[in-house]
């Protein structure tokens, strides 16, 4: 794998004519969330389920999962219950609100980013950052006040769970006073330096040798490239997916499949931060037509066809490996961190 070029090598080559030198983080931000919290549950023993360690044995039982410590259907009860707890079934084993919260951020962050694998990040372009933000912050608050909300009622809800059930003793509970610091949600934007963008002094603190600063920008170097190449297919391959489910239909989709494709179309342009400008001009196409239609439109066979044959052009075109692959070695050649 050919090494990446540092910002000075890249404009020596362009001077003799080759491509423009692209800043990582010019176009975007690792973003990471952080969850911290109490989960309201504890481990079983097999002393707890009634089993020996002999007939677990036979039964090839490896674990006998968790118990709740706490009534959990209480958040339905909660201001918070029409928000996070919508559509959950009622039951001993209910899902916290505070998964609940961390995974819907978890979804969040996924929608506007891409994961950047050796940080395990995402990395979201800058345009779309305020927006996430935003969201991010949001869940944050509500995370926050189901901490507050816990903490509140936390002795009675405990006392109650102990009195109606066997085996539970207070020693298995943290103490009230130490609760609210367990919990917390936390999201945080950050990017990355290449070694070789250390000075000397940076380096001479760093003690490390010169083969193994070498080895660390070859392993971020092909992180990069890696990244790259991925992501570029993944937005792509997104495009080839909505595309072909037309076409299976043969133009014949519903409204609200035209409104998700309009959604697609939007984020594919949104995350399009390498110049993927072939794809994006044919898209603009396509959205521009599907302002005119609705489901009804799409049931007269020869709008459908005409649909159908427009998502057959852009797959096509998303899916032409070799075009694919000179995108993909024309960015690597091109991307830079510093």
């Amino acid at each position: 794998m050919a090494e990446l070029m540092s910002v000075e090598d890249i404009k020596k080559t362009t001077a003799v004519g080759q491509e423009n030198p692209i800043s990582l983080f010019s176009k975007g931000v690792f973003v990471t969330i952080r969850k911290r919290g109490w989960s309201g549950r504890a481990s079983n023993t097999m002393d707890t389920v009634g089993l020996s360690q002999d007939e677990a044995d036979r039964l090839a039982i490896m674990n006998v999962g968790t118990r709740a410590l706490i009534d959990h259907n209480w958040w339905f009860s909660t201001d918070l219950a029409e928000k996070w707890m919508k559509g959950m079934r009622k039951s001993a084993v209910a899902t916290d609100i505070f998964a609940r919260i961390e995974s819907a951020s978890r979804a969040t962050l996924s929608r506007y980013g891409h994961r950047f694998g050796a940080l395990d990040a995402q990395f979201v372009p800058w345009k779309s950052l305020p927006d996430l933000l935003e969201r991010l912050k949001q869940m944050q608050a509500d995370y926050n006040h189901a901490a507050d909300l816990l903490v509140a009622r936390y002795e009675k809800l405990k006392m109650d769970w102990i009195a109606s059930h066997d085996g539970l003793m207070e020693s298995m509970y943290p103490p009230r006073d130490q609760l609210r610091q367990r919990f917390s949600l936390d999201y945080s934007t950050f990017v990355v330096a290449s070694p070789a963008s250390l000075d000397e002094n940076q380096l001479a603190a760093s003690a490390l040798r010169a083969e193994e600063l070498t080895n660390m920008r070859h392993q971020l170097q092909n992180e990069c490239k890696s990244f790259v190449n991925d992501y570029l297919r993944s937005f792509r391959g997104e495009v080839a997916s909505f595309c072909q489910q037309v076409i299976e239909a043969h133009g014949e989709v519903s409204g609200h499949t035209l409104s998700a494709i309009r959604r697609k179309i939007d984020r594919f342009k949104e995350m399009n931060i390498f110049g993927d400008n072939s794809v994006v001009s044919q898209l603009d196409k396509l959205r521009s037509h599907l302002e005119s239609l609705s489901g009804t439109d799409l049931k007269d066979v020869a709008v459908a066809s005409r649909l159908s044959a427009a998502c057959q052009e852009i797959r096509n075109a998303a899916t032409d490996e070799k075009m694919l692959a000179a995108l993909c070695g024309r960015v690597q050649r091109q991307i830079v961190l510093d």
